[in-house]
């Protein structure tokens, strides 16, 4: 685990993925729909979907790819696929957060690195802990109070 001096960024490489997109509307239709035809998280309707994520420059000197080899899905993952999330309490009330990727229990290993890493090298195993959009994702300096005592959960950002 990285301490949080050492917390950087990192973007996952292409790859298949299990996208939630987080539109209210599909939201709410699943949700009804879900209560009649099971089907329905499995279709176009749903917000959820899985598509080819494709590589994108790094964003910035201080973050990382990653080339994932393998992710876990777990309760929490299903409960959002499933929709069993109030949208006022998930990730949904979350500010200029438009999307969601389930699996967060993953193994990678590093492909690149920004200019500004020094304790990371291509090649190297990682293990990746949930990640939030908090001041240290959106690079804001200085991190607010929440953040700099480790608690990216209740970010102010």
């Amino acid at each position: 685990m990285v301490s949080k001096q050492h917390r950087i960024n990192w973007l996952r490489d292409s790859m298949l993925s299990c996208i939630k997109n987080l539109n209210i509307p599909k939201f709410l239709l699943t949700q009804i729909l879900g209560t009649v035809w099971k089907g329905v998280y499995y279709s176009s309707i749903s917000p959820i979907s899985f598509g080819d994520l494709q590589e994108e420059p790094l964003p910035g000197p201080k973050w990382i790819r990653l080339k994932n080899r393998l992710s876990g899905i777990c309760g929490s993952d299903l409960s959002l696929f499933f929709l069993k999330a109030n949208p006022k309490i998930s990730l949904a009330a979350l500010p200029g957060l438009s999307r969601v990727f389930l699996g967060h229990e993953i193994c990678s290993k590093v492909a690149d690195v920004g200019t500004e890493v020094k304790i990371f090298k291509p090649g190297q195993r990682v293990v990746l802990q949930k990640i939030l959009p908090c001041c240290f994702n959106k690079e804001i300096e200085p991190p607010c109070p929440q953040c700099q005592q480790g608690l990216y959960a209740i970010c102010e950002n």
